[in-house]
């Protein structure tokens, strides 16, 4: 960004925390919207909502939920943590906020891009991330390495977007902001 935090700012655990919040928000944040894909690709093993369905024995929904449950509980560790930010002065105090405020963007503006872009939903981004239902895509068999590649996410844009929710084989996602 730019700019040059002392040490002892960088470094105080209460920014420190409020980083990994940040990063914990973005991983969740990825995680959850790119499920979908990595489940059709076969590449799910490393995600968290795979994760909390194998620890937790939980089915596709509940993992979702919980997902959410827990960005809900690191948003509020973060706004929380933004009251104890302490001061160092009027200049270093805009420095702290410029680079709080802009790791914060930072997370948001990931979030965006996840919809904005065709990567994991083809052209119902807009759609999926205002009603939160997402069609399960199918799993691709594929003895190529590359099975990412040969996922269609205009699969998704194909789809009957006034299907009966309850025929979608995916959970209502929570909003996570």
């Amino acid at each position: 960004m730019g700019m040059d935090l002392p040490d002892e700012v960088f470094y105080r655990p209460i920014i420190v925390e409020l980083v990994e919040c940040i990063a914990e928000l973005m991983l969740i944040d990825n995680d959850m919207i790119s499920y979908n894909r990595e489940q059709a690709t076969g590449t799910e093993n490393h995600n968290l909502i795979t994760i909390l369905m194998v620890e937790l024995g939980l089915d596709r929904s509940g993992a979702m939920a919980w997902a959410a449950r827990y960005h809900t509980e690191v948003e509020k560790r973060f706004t929380d943590g933004l009251a104890k930010v302490p001061s160092w002065g009027h200049s270093t105090d805009s420095l702290v906020k410029e680079y709080l405020d802009g790791m914060a963007t930072w997370a948001r503006a990931n979030y965006c891009w996840s919809y904005e872009t065709q990567r994991y939903f083809g052209t119902k981004g807009p759609e999926i991330q205002r009603t939160r239902l997402v069609p399960l895509l199918p799993k691709v068999i594929c003895k190529a390495a590359s099975a990412a590649a040969k996922v269609n996410v205009t699969d998704l844009s194909m789809m009957d977007a006034t299907a009966d929710p309850s025929s979608l084989s995916s959970p209502q996602v929570t909003s996570v902001m």
